[in-house]
């Protein structure tokens, strides 16, 4: 049985090389090299690479959903409150390669990496990201109530919110500047945030 250092080592080295070489060309033997534990070991507790994707997707989202909480129940101004959510994503989502590549799929021409990571996700996950995507909009009802926001739907408008982030991670992903995706975190909330205000 691998243990919980192993496996932190495991999961390390599968999101880098999942983001080097993606999901069809990273093998359990070489995350179990790059991770310096027993190959022998990892296939013992793992059948193919995917389970170890499936693992750190579950990590990810697990994660991720507990900060939409904590962002949801802090105190302050809306506004103040979806530009670090936005930040904080942007800055996970670059450094979690599985969700990375979940919040810039477009489904409407899914290639072949992102048929196989779309058919890791159970109900459970997608359900939770749209439980996430709902507290986006009980933030912006929140900022209704502040009068910082008129006549939106705050559903509609967390989904529009999405939609900019997978807009903004595309942007990022072709101009290839080498800077941060978090540094991309006030255009997009600049942007957002002025189409709300009243």
């Amino acid at each position: 049985m691998i243990g919980e250092k192993e496996k932190t080592s495991l999961h390390k080295a599968a999101k880098e090389m999942f983001d080097k070489k993606g999901v069809e060309g990273t093998t359990l033997a070489a995350i179990a090299t790059a991770a310096r534990v027993n190959p022998k070991a990892v296939k013992k507790q793992y059948a193919k690479s995917t389970e170890i994707l499936r693992e750190i997707l579950s990590e990810g989202i697990d994660v991720t959903s507990r900060y939409f909480q904590k962002i949801v129940n802090e105190r302050g101004k809306a506004d103040v409150r979806l530009r670090r959510l936005v930040k904080e994503l942007l800055r996970r989502y670059q450094e979690h390669y599985p969700l990375f590549k979940l919040a810039s799929i477009n489904f409407e021409s899914l290639n072949e990496e992102d048929l196989q990571l779309r058919g890791i996700l159970t109900k459970e996950q997608i359900d939770r990201y749209r439980q996430n995507t709902a507290i986006i909009g009980r933030i912006v009802a929140q900022g209704q109530s502040e009068g910082l926001f008129v006549g939106t739907d705050p559903l509609e408008t967390a989904y529009l919110l999405r939609g900019m982030i997978n807009a903004t991670i595309k942007y990022w992903q072709i101009t290839n500047k080498g800077e941060s995706l978090a540094s991309h975190a006030n255009a997009l909330t600049k942007l957002f945030l002025k189409g709300l205000y009243k």
